[in-house]
């Protein structure tokens, strides 16, 4: 079953590649954005909970769900993942997806700024998330916010909880603290959108993003995020990272590879190496 209406456009990859981020309309089709809302409230069992149980998460579904894996190594979403990285090839770091139940306020379920790379054990510029709306967006349930070019910098900023009970990380004497943008918003180029459901937002792993809590009284606010990396990509085994992404097979500076194959080779796209 098809998974995409269509690949990015020349012009979106170029607004990535300027900004950072771009906004995919319409790239998810009706019939998955169903299925993996299903899959998402199938798995909340398993969510890690923060900030009054207003926020929550999963990881790694695609090692336990059909439809999740189905989604993250069709060959369709990895190829998006390839032209936007300008990549010959494509590895899945991780799926997470994120709910923000209505009830909130800007601060209470709110994620801070940030951007991912730190977060986790990679260096390279070839990293890219795209987020998948799976409800109506706005403001007032919490869209994501993101520093225009903010990826450009090779400044790495120090990990730390997003929310209020979050995962605790270990210092790195290399990453700095994240500036307070909201402190001076006027000094940024701030990009937002609001969303539909089967809209994606790409955006770099050094770009930088945050969003307040789900302020909405009735509605969630659903997503899922694949973080794909391309072959500039290595290993790092530094502090700061979450141990969870942390591999016993590979060595620090060693080229990034997945775990498994992702897919069967007489199903892959001629123009993405699956091998990596």
């Amino acid at each position: 079953m098809t998974i995409l209406n269509r690949l990015p456009s020349s012009p979106e990859i170029n607004a990535y590649k300027e900004a950072g981020v771009v906004l995919l309309p319409g790239l998810v089709t009706d019939d998955w954005v169903t299925q993996i809302r299903d899959a998402v409230e199938g798995d909340l069992k398993n969510a890690s909970y923060s900030a009054n149980r207003l926020f929550c998460d999963g990881m790694m579904m695609w090692k336990r769900d059909a439809v999740f894996e189905a989604y993250c190594l069709n060959q369709e979403l990895p190829e998006a993942a390839a032209v936007l990285m300008t990549s010959d090839k494509v590895n899945l770091l991780y799926d997470q997806y994120l709910v923000k139940e209505p009830g909130g306020t800007a601060a209470v379920g709110k994620t801070k700024w940030h951007h991912d790379q730190p977060y986790w054990p990679i260096r390279g510029d070839q990293i890219v998330t795209l987020w998948l709306a799976l409800d109506d967006i706005d403001d007032s349930t919490g869209r994501v916010e993101f520093v225009a070019g903010s990826h450009k910098s090779s400044d790495l900023y120090q990990p730390e909880g997003l929310t209020e009970s979050d995962y605790q990380y270990s210092k790195n004497p290399d990453y700095r603290p994240i500036p307070d943008i909201d402190a001076c918003r006027e000094d940024y180029e701030i990009q937002s959108w609001d969303m539909s459901p089967g809209d994606i937002l790409a955006f770099h792993g050094r770009t930088i993003h945050g969003a307040k809590g789900n302020q909405n009284s009735t509605r969630r606010r659903r997503a899922l995020a694949i973080r794909y990396v391309g072959e500039d990509v290595t290993y790092y085994d530094g502090p700061g990272s979450y141990e969870g992404l942390k591999s016993s097979d590979l060595t620090n500076g060693e080229k990034y590879r997945k775990q498994k194959p992702l897919l069967r080779e007489d199903t892959l796209a001629d123009s993405v190496d699956w091998g990596c």
